[in-house]
């Protein structure tokens, strides 16, 4: 009888069941199996995350970090030290829902680092206040921690380190402890309030647990050249085919998905670098046909490579749902009853189809728009703070729910919204992803300006409260209740209804 398997090294031949690795591992394996450049990582298993929960015992996990980590520096290329990322990877998909630590081993800052490293390391300081030392709103903390204050990273450093004193807890004295470190923080973090309530939400077993995967970093903040992107294999909120998605110049993965900063589409990224579009479509391509799902795909330039970092099935809208999948069968990837079985999945209901719903009159006036990832038209008041949405909410009237970036630790009221707008973010980000999910229309990169209890959009102001329309599949905004009743079926939804007839026959 073999051991209980605590730590995978990954690579072609490993282990790749999500309940053993968690899916982001799994899903890099599927990675390097279809030819894709894959950076060296390794995985502490959910046995591992057993194993740990039962006493959190410190010296268990070290051993397999230092273990871990010496597989990884003889396998990792480029410059020195291995710089790694600590990913949580639950079996089934929790977007957004527990934590990662970026850039963990550059040690001390020093003097004659390139502009990313400082930049590198600051971020890394940063997740280390809120994710490891669980400080995570510095305005309500008298110790005012984050140190996007500090201009020098070595100020932040010290600020840091006197904060690690202050609250007893040991500063990471090698790359192993802070590898050890961040890694607790997110087996921590399986049972953070905002997983688990997500996990109720979806109806996913606590008992599941989740894995830690150790990657070697790569800098998509190294030079203009680089960036990091995030690709679909078909549009997630149309369904309409080709590769879909977005790319942050000099930025790095966490910006994109986390919403902090708008990216651009894929369109200059492929005039730009045109191999490296054909590479990610290829790649793409082929999981989508293996798997008869269409595919999200993360990945990061640096330099004159583009490595994969992820790949998973994507989020949905319904609309996206039924053209995807009767696309499909056109395209012989799908039979019809599997067809059907995939709209389902993503919360298609063949007796709800042409149901009355909402669509924007023909007389009414936009204000603004963004970039519009699903979920219909709505109409709701509109919130700008977490209290005063939740006082709506109380009143059961809709809300329309309002914010810079929406974190996934305002689930809470995510899924209370009948819609949601953020000022910044793209298709990827963690807002889109969870409003697909949840079927709620939303509205990222508005640019727009919330201030003094007003939401600005041009010349355009809307009071906290007064009602507020948003077409989630354009992108559009108007004031007021501007939506109007329709009832029809499109050619797909169509289609799906002659399929169903014809297999219950």
């Amino acid at each position: 009888m073999s051991a209980v398997p605590y730590l995978v090294v990954l690579d072609a031949n490993a282990p790749s069941s999500p309940d053993l690795v968690g899916g982001k591992a799994s899903s890099l394996v599927r990675l390097m199996n279809s030819g894709a450049r894959v950076p060296a990582a390794f995985n502490l298993t959910t046995e591992a995350y057993r194993r740990w929960s039962q006493d959190e015992n410190l010296d268990f996990v070290r051993e397999l970090i230092r273990k871990g980590l010496a597989k990884l520096q003889l396998q990792e290329g480029g410059w020195k030290p291995l710089i790694v990322s600590i990913r949580s990877g639950a079996p089934i998909s929790m977007p957004g829902m527990m934590d990662t630590v970026l850039n963990v081993g550059f040690g001390e800052t020093r003097e004659g680092w390139e502009d990313f490293q400082y930049e590198a390391r600051s971020a890394y300081l940063d997740q280390f206040v809120e994710l490891v030392l669980g400080i995570e709103d510095p305005a309500e903390n008298e110790r005012s921690a984050r140190a996007s204050t500090f201009e020098d990273v070595r100020d932040k450093e010290a600020h840091v380190r006197q904060l690690c004193e202050q609250m007893g807890k040991p500063w990471p004295a090698d790359r192993v402890e802070e590898a050890l470190m961040a890694s607790v923080a997110v087996f921590r973090s399986w049972n953070s309030p905002r997983a688990q309530l997500y996990r109720k939400m979806r109806g996913i077993d606590d008992a599941l647990g989740t894995t830690v995967t150790v990657q070697q970093m790569i800098f998509g903040n190294r030079d203009a050249e680089s960036g990091s992107g995030v690709a679909f294999t078909r549009n997630p909120t149309t369904g309409a085919p080709g590769l879909n998605g977005e790319f942050l110049w000099a930025g790095q993965g966490e910006d994109v998905v986390g919403g902090k900063e708008t990216a651009s589409d894929l369109t200059t990224w492929q005039s730009r670098h045109p191999a490296f579009y054909a590479e990610v479509e290829t790649i793409g391509r082929a999981l989508e046909v293996a798997s008869g799902k269409v595919q999200e795909l993360e990945f990061t330039v640096e330099g004159d490579l583009v490595y994969l970092l992820q790949c998973r099935p994507a989020k949905l809208t319904k609309v996206a749902a039924v053209v995807a999948a009767t696309d499909m069968v056109e395209e012989g990837i799908l039979d019809k009853v599997a067809a059907l079985a995939y709209t389902a999945s993503h919360g298609v209901e063949l007796s709800a189809l042409g149901e009355s719903r909402l669509r924007v009159s023909a007389t009414a006036r936009e204000i603004g728009g963004g970039l519009g990832v699903g979920g219909g038209v709505t109409q709701g008041r509109l919130a700008l703070s977490l209290e005063f949405a939740r006082e709506l909410v109380g009143r059961d009237e809709p809300v329309i729910f309002a914010s810079i970036e929406t974190s996934p630790k305002l689930l809470s009221v995510m899924e209370r919204s009948a819609g949601l707008l953020t000022m910044r973010g793209g298709a990827s980000s963690h807002a889109a992803v969870v409003a697909r999910e949840l079927h709620v229309p939303c509205v990222v990169g508005l640019n727009g300006v919330v201030d003094d209890g007003h939401l600005f959009l041009n010349e355009h102001s809307i009071a906290q409260g007064d009602w507020i329309t948003i077409d989630g599949d354009s992108g559009r905004i108007f004031p007021g209740r501007a939506g109007e009743s329709f009832s029809e079926m499109s050619a797909a939804e169509l289609k799906l209804i002659e399929w169903a007839k014809a297999s219950a026959s």
